[in-house]
């Protein structure tokens, strides 16, 4: 990536932390020359009009949350691979490892493009159901097929491109790439 233009902010709705750090990153990076793009819900909080989709138009996302807050921004920019700085403020913080009081020194040196970036591998899913896709999607984490109406028995073919890998008999089936394997361990 080189030097990032557009800087875009999404945050946890409703955590008040989170917030707070988004709107003190905005008037930072403008004096720096960045174009900020922000969530819907940080512009409307900053009486704001939204003119850019920062999932699509970002060089850069600065998500501040937990785990839960970063998958969902990488759910909405994955098309267009936008490298995502992660600022761990929620509850669990596997995906988001920078901290609060690192946030200012950390952009500081990504912005002058002194960083390492951290490639994580997604998988292509598709759900078929007699012949007609359901579902397609691309993720970073996991896959989960389950039947909605607990204790009922599914049958789930697996295929990887045009192979033919398996056939299960259960509730249900979770795949995962290496950056969602461990999510069922805790």
């Amino acid at each position: 990536m080189g030097p990032a233009k557009k800087v875009g902010i999404a945050c946890k709705e409703g955590n008040k932390d989170a917030l707070g750090l988004a709107i003190e990153l905005v008037p930072r990076l403008e004096k720096a020359g960045i174009k900020v793009l922000l969530e819907d819900h940080i512009s409307q909080y900053m009486g704001l009009n939204s003119t850019e989709n920062l999932w699509s138009n970002s060089d850069l996302l600065v998500v501040a949350g937990g785990d839960g807050t970063l998958l969902r921004a990488v759910h909405k920019s994955i098309a267009k691979e936008i490298p995502i700085l992660g600022v761990h403020m929620g509850r669990l913080g596997f995906l988001a490892e920078v901290t609060p009081e690192e946030i200012y020194t950390v952009i500081g040196s990504v912005l002058k493009g002194d960083y390492l970036k951290d490639e994580r591998t997604t998988f292509d899913a598709e759900i078929i159901r007699e012949g007609t896709s359901i579902s397609k999607d691309t993720v970073l984490n996991d896959v989960v097929i389950n039947k909605s109406a607990l204790a009922r028995i599914i049958e789930i073919e697996v295929w990887v491109d045009t192979t033919f890998i398996t056939r299960y008999r259960g509730d249900g089936l979770i795949l995962s790439t290496p950056t969602g394997s461990t999510a069922y361990n805790l």
